[in-house]
């Protein structure tokens, strides 16, 4: 091959090898950009965890104190139940003893007026 012929495949090759490097620095930087994008995403995902994290906490603070009035709520309620189950059961006592009363009185008046009438039919002879 005649000299001027290998200079000429030598710059065509140079020229070839030049491109390449080329598209390889562009391949690098297409990578600096992407690990830079994929360093961003892992970034915000990593912000959007802690929140979620966060998020769930306060849920369950929030579940922790409404279980805890709960609780304390029925506590109130189960004491205001037994009182009124104590006071249900004092006014039982008491109208059972008034009907006791009522019937024993029912009996002396009946007894009264059987005692009247007799009175009656003696003084009416």
């Amino acid at each position: 091959m005649p000299p001027k012929d290998q200079v000429f495949k030598i710059i065509t090759d140079l020229q070839a090898l030049a491109q390449a490097l080329g598209d390889v620095a562009d391949l690098k930087e297409a990578a600096a950009r992407a690990k830079a994008d994929l360093d961003s995403i892992n970034q915000t995902r990593a912000q959007a965890e802690a929140q979620l994290r966060n998020t769930k906490a306060g849920l369950s603070n929030a579940q922790i104190e409404n279980q805890r009035r709960f609780e304390q709520e029925v506590f109130v309620k189960q004491g205001e139940l037994k009182g009124l189950a104590e006071r249900i059961d004092g006014l039982r006592m008491q109208a059972r003893e008034l009907a006791d009363e009522v019937a024993s009185k029912g009996a002396q008046l009946s007894a009264i007026n059987n005692s009247l009438a007799d009175a009656r039919r003696k003084l009416a002879s």
